[in-house]
């Protein structure tokens, strides 16, 4: 369902306050449309809006030039009607421009790639201070004792290219915030976790004590346990193996710094 606001030039340079809410957008008006439920994504974590279009049943069509997340949580979608009329009320079809979302994707992962590079090269102590995802360049800002010598810039660019080239696979895992939380926990299986390169940071914890989040699930060999506080945090660098045995709950791929770090890992489950 669609919420209209029209200002003077989409009210982009107003405050959330001198937005005038309309019954209507006719076309060549510039306006903000908020919607119930959206697929678009809003600028946010350095990585900007999608753009797309929502079309109205009655043959509106609204193309959306930016998103924002306001601080009521509703994302506002910035742009323009470019025919027809849409009305508030309204159901529309809310389409991303899909070739963009996934330039912006690749972007988004070479922030990545770059983290693992910079870390490698110059010290774990380059931390990410900032970042511009965008779907034709990107930017990364990061903490270093000095400028980067065009020696160190070469290893960079030649581990990221490396990396590209290899074709990893990105894996994408949807759960609700509050499981991802979760610690785990096995019966049948020690987890033995081997990291080849980068730095994985692994929560682990003593079963007893723990409060059960979810029980243990035969099929899958698991049961999710409540993130104590503090926890323990055992940080694995290239070459160190942590054995996770049944008696401990774990929950690998934590972020001990702001940014993510890129992780390559074996994990073998041995029975208990």
């Amino acid at each position: 369902m669609a919420m209209l606001l029209k200002g003077a030039d989409a009210a982009r340079a107003l405050t959330e306050q001198l937005h005038e809410q309309a019954e209507e957008l006719m076309p060549g008006v510039e306006g903000i449309v908020v919607l119930d439920k959206t697929p678009f994504y809003a600028e946010m974590g350095g990585q900007v809006g999608d753009h797309g279009v929502l079309t109205a049943p009655n043959g509106g069509v609204f193309q959306v030039t930016d998103v924002q997340k306001n601080k009521g949580g509703k994302y506002m979608h910035y742009g323009k009607m470019s025919g027809g009329v849409l009305k508030l009320g309204d159901t529309v079809k809310a389409e991303i421009d899909v070739p963009r979302r996934k330039a912006i994707m690749r972007a988004h992962s070479a922030t990545h790639l770059l983290d693992y590079a910079l870390r490698t090269v110059l010290g774990d102590h380059a931390h990410q201070a900032g970042s511009l995802v965008e779907p034709d360049r990107l930017r990364y800002d990061f903490t270093h004792f000095s400028a980067v010598t065009a020696d160190e810039l070469v290893k960079i660019s030649r581990l990221v290219s490396e990396l590209v080239l290899d074709g990893m696979p990105v894996e994408t895992k949807e759960m609700p915030t509050a499981e991802a939380k979760k610690l785990e926990a096995h019966k049948l299986y020690y987890d033995v976790q081997c990291v080849a390169s980068g730095i994985e940071r692994v929560e682990v914890a003593p079963l007893e004590g723990l409060v059960c989040a979810k029980e243990y699930d035969e099929a899958d060999d698991y049961a999710l346990f409540e993130s104590p506080m503090p926890a323990t945090l055992v940080v694995l660098h290239a070459g160190e193996i942590a054995v996770l045995p049944p008696e401990d709950a774990h929950k690998p791929g934590c972020i001990a710094e702001d940014a993510p770090v890129h992780v390559k890992k074996v994990v073998v489950k041995v029975r208990a």
